[in-house]
Parts: C-alpha cells; sequence; structure tokens
C-alpha cells in the first residue's frame, strides 16, 4: 500500500472526508461500517468514541451497524468504549504465548476472558493461518468456545500462495461472499479466502482517499471518490503516531 495512503491522522477529528464517505454511504444505501487499521489498531485513535457518536448522529438510520476490527489489547480498559459498538472482531492468531508472540510481535495478549465476561456486543475472532499455527486450528476452535465464543474466521495472508485444506472432511452449511461456512462443536467457522471473496466495500483511508476495492493493497493512489450501487462494507483506517 502507498504511504500517501496512510498519513497519521490519530489525533485528528474529524477524518478527512469524511462528510463524503458518509454521502457515499447514505447514496449507496450502505449500512455497515467497521474501524479497522493498517498499521495500528483503531482504539487507539484519540477521537474513538466521538466518532461513533458523530456517525450515528450524521447517518441517523436505525439498521446502521458500526463494528470494531481490533487487536483487543486495549478492550479491557475501554469496556466503555467497546459496548458503543454494535459488534467486534479480535485478531488473535493464537493462544499460545509462544505462536502468539511469533505472529503478534508482542508478548501481550488480549484478556479475552475479561472481555466475554463483560461485554455486551458479539465478539467474533480472526485467525490468520501461517506455518506457525496452522497445526493449531482445532485446539484453536476448542479453546475459543470455552471462552464462550460463536464465531471464528480463518484467513490467509493476502497474496500468500501457501494455504492449508483446514477442513476437507467438512461440508459447509453455507456460503458467505464465496467463502465457506461451517459448524464444529457450535462454532460458526468462516473459512476466509481473500482473493476468492465477492463483497463490495467503500474504504476511507487517512489521506482522505476513497476507493471501492475491497483488498485495501489495491487501493490507487488519489483514487478520488468512486460510487457504486453495491457496497456492503466499509473500513475505515487508522494509522500509527509516529
Amino acid at each position: 500500500m502507498s504511504p500517501s495512503l496512510t498519513p497519521n491522522n490519530l489525533k485528528l477529528f474529524p477524518p478527512t472526508n469524511i462528510d463524503k464517505f458518509i454521502s457515499k454511504m447514505i447514496e449507496s444505501n450502505t449500512k455497515k461500517i467497521i474501524f479497522t487499521g493498517t498499521r495500528t489498531d483503531p482504539q487507539i485513535y484519540k477521537y474513538e468514541a466521538k466518532l461513533i457518536e458523530f456517525l450515528r448522529k450524521s447517518i441517523n438510520t436505525e439498521d446502521l451497524h458500526i463494528s470494531l476490527h481490533t487487536n483487543g489489547v486495549l478492550a479491557s480498559a475501554k469496556m466503555d468504549v467497546l459496548n458503543l459498538y454494535d459488534s467486534c472482531t479480535i485478531s488473535l492468531n493464537s493462544f499460545h504465548p509462544e505462536t502468539f508472540l511469533k505472529l503478534h510481535g508482542s508478548k501481550v495478549m488480549p484478556d479475552l476472558g475479561f472481555i466475554m465476561e463483560n461485554t455486551k456486543i458479539p465478539i467474533k475472532l480472526s485467525c490468520v493461518v501461517t506455518e506457525d499455527n496452522h497445526n493449531e486450528v482445532h485446539d484453536y476452535i476448542s479453546r475459543a468456545k470455552e471462552f464462550g465464543v460463536k464465531r471464528i474466521a480463518f484467513r490467509y495472508v493476502a497474496g500468500k500462495e501457501r494455504r492449508w485444506d483446514l477442513f476437507k472432511d467438512l461440508q459447509p452449511v453455507h456460503y458467505f461472499c464465496s467463502n465457506p461456512v461451517y459448524v464444529i462443536d457450535d462454532v460458526q467457522i468462516t473459512h476466509w479466502i481473500f482473493d476468492k471473496t465477492e463483497m463490495a466495500s467503500i474504504n476511507l483511508f487517512s489521506d482522505g482517499t476513497i476507493s471501492t476495492d475491497y483488498l485495501l493493497m489495491n487501493a490507487p493512489q488519489n483514487a478520488g471518490f468512486l460510487t457504486t450501487n453495491q457496497h456492503q462494507t466499509i473500513c475505515h483506517q487508522h494509522q500509527p503516531t509516529i
């Protein structure tokens, strides 16, 4: 992704071009917003709660759904803010500290037990499958179930050729955006493959660029303000403090 798309905006409110982003949402009848990040976590954003309130007032529709994609490290200390969302996905690539360190570059794991006990919103887990954790998948599902998690998405690093046939002996119960969905021990499992995913999005980058390519890494520089009538997902990017 071009660095020009992602200048630091962690202390900026409102985000650049948020009004045009909202206009595109209303124009395309888009109902879901996802706060995410390309190089940092959206819960570091200084105006996280203020932005949620701003979007709800600006769009003003009862079926607006605002979701968070986070590493979960700050969630325990910000439960009041976490519960302002309608749902949350926590990126957790392993329950084993050694593997977690390899994949996250940090020893600090989210307190999933505390989060699950105190949240008022649905929590989904997202796990990137690599050479380091592909043999942990079924243990991962069991551990997640112990915490009360009902949904997990297993995905690969976009652009990487090596993949594992994780659920070859199972039949999907249905498909979501062309991705197979399974049920294992009452946990809903989505096997997410980025390059096969059929989903449209409106993506607002921190420099104000708006693109409609689902894969964020394919966003062109200075993409302008594109229009489509089939948007389903929206991603707002926050970048780290330098």
